[in-house]
This record gives structure tokens, sequence and C-alpha cells, in this order.
């Protein structure tokens, strides 16, 4: 069908104009598609073992079979330390004190906040963590630990 009079003084005289419309559209679509399929850079996606290797207290005393031996990491406050510093418990959100031995110099005191990097062993199936780095942090707005 030839294009009418209004049609050619409004520019809307061809069906090309119309397709490259029509493609730019359906290639908008489809890059927007695309692009809430991809992963978020500041979320990174978590494998599947990573959660286990910051579990809770309380997850080390119901399965320390299963966590026996592992490299973990825990945060929590230190509840009760010894005279050197080396030996402590340590509380989290669960409530329950694990005991940890620290392997460097360092001296830990009762009310420091720390994250605990280390190897759990379990003793007559109570778990010890093993401690290979301690770093202090603190809570500064919102949740914590204890």
């Amino acid at each position: 069908m030839p294009p009418t009079w209004s049609r050619l003084m409004s520019g809307n005289a061809g069906f090309p104009e119309r397709r490259a419309r029509k493609r730019r559209r359906a290639a908008a679509g489809l890059l927007l598609a695309v692009l809430l399929a991809l992963p978020l850079p500041h979320a990174p996606a978590r494998a599947a073992d990573s959660a286990a290797a910051r579990p809770i207290i309380a997850e080390l005393f119901a399965a320390p079979e299963h966590f026996a031996g592992r490299d973990l990491t825990v945060y929590g406050l230190v509840i009760e330390a010894s005279k050197d510093g080396r030996r402590f418990y340590l509380q989290d959100v669960s409530q329950m004190p694990l005991s940890v031995r620290r392997l460097d110099s360092g001296v830990t005191l009762a009310g420091d906040q720390i994250v605990v990097t280390g190897t759990l062993v379990v003793e007559q199936g109570v778990p010890r963590l093993e401690a290979t780095k301690i770093t202090f942090a603190k809570v500064v707005g919102g949740g914590g630990c204890c």
C-alpha cells in the first residue's frame, strides 16, 4: 500500500523507519534482560562451602565432627580469659562459649570483640578452636555479638 499524503508530510512515510525502531527496541530489551541476569559486582556469589567456613558457635557444638580439622572463622566477645591471655572463651550470638587457644604470642582480654580464624580440634566430643589469626573488631552501630 503506498503511503498517504499525511504520512508523507509527517515523516512516517516508510516502513524501514518503523522496522529500525522495532529493532532498536528489541535490542534495548535484550540488553536489559542480559544486564539483569548478570550478578551484581558488589554482591559476589558465595561458594556453597563458604557459609560453612563462618559458622556460629552453636553449629560447632551441634556437629563437631563435621567441622573437626577445618579452618574456620568465628566472631564473638571474649567472656573469660586466662592470666596469660592465650586461652579464653569466645561467645557469639548463640550464647555458647567456645574454648580458644592462641597459637601466636598475642594477648586476649575479657571484653575484647574479635574475629578468630583457626582450626577446630575436637577432644572427647568438645570443640576447641586453635587460633592462627586474631583480628580485633568493634561494633559501632546496630547488631553486635552479645
